[in-house]
């Protein structure tokens, strides 16, 4: 990248993170110093929530009222860049709180488990793209200009904060995002299982199981 727009990247990426959340932005200036990559490269590659429109999640429940979630990941990733996909473990107090799916670089995740007191997970949640991910310069305009957080974001700020199922549905329906997405979110109880539909700034649609319609013990994104 020519220094100009090295700088101008870094300079956007400066203000932008003032307005971010402290913890994410320490991650991202932590993977810079650790991999020499401008800091505003990596802002950008943060903003860039692209998953091109293919992903499918399901949340179904079966004839024991057991919940069961599952998703692919069906990108069209070079394999240099699939292995950079990992699975995370954070940790609090010597327990884990949430397990997800993220990458080498991106403080996001796309899909979680919140984990119990007794290690089992409470509830999870996968993220799918809406309209194909948006495009990278409606993506940045809206979060220089309405201080938006990822979906990838969002996602892990609620698996860090929510310990319920219920507490999980309402606050992901809510806080501005730069992008639509989908969230699939599922829990532990009988019925306990959602397609969100969401604009930038709210919820579109809520489409959860319903054990009165004939196809309505699963949900299908």
């Amino acid at each position: 990248m020519a220094p100009s727009a090295a700088c101008l990247l870094a300079g956007a990426a400066d203000l932008e993170m003032k307005r971010m959340p402290q913890d994410v932005v320490k991650e991202i200036k932590g993977i810079a110093k650790a991999t020499k990559i401008n800091v505003g490269e990596l802002w950008v590659l943060n903003m860039m929530y692209e998953l091109s429109g293919f992903c499918t999640s399901v949340v179904a429940q079966n004839s024991s009222s057991v919940i069961n979630h599952g998703r692919n990941l069906d990108w069209n990733l070079p394999v240099a860049l699939r292995n950079l996909v990992v699975d995370l473990d954070v940790m609090r107090g010597g327990e884990r709180v949430y397990r997800g799916t993220g990458a080498v670089g991106f403080v996001g995740l796309i899909n979680g488990m919140r984990m119990g007191g007794d290690g089992k997970s409470v509830w999870a949640v996968s993220v799918d793209a809406r309209g194909k991910g948006g495009t990278l310069f409606d993506n940045l305009l809206q979060a220089l200009l309405h201080h938006s957080m990822t979906p990838a974001q969002h996602l892990r700020k609620v698996l860090e904060h929510e310990p319920t199922y219920d507490g999980a549905v309402a606050s992901l329906q809510t806080t501005p995002q730069i992008d639509e997405n989908y969230f699939i979110v599922s829990g532990a109880a009988a019925a306990q299982g959602v397609v969100i539909a969401r604009g930038r700034n709210k919820a579109d649609d809520v489409w959860p199981l319903n054990n009165t319609e004939t196809d309505g013990w699963f949900r299908l994104q």
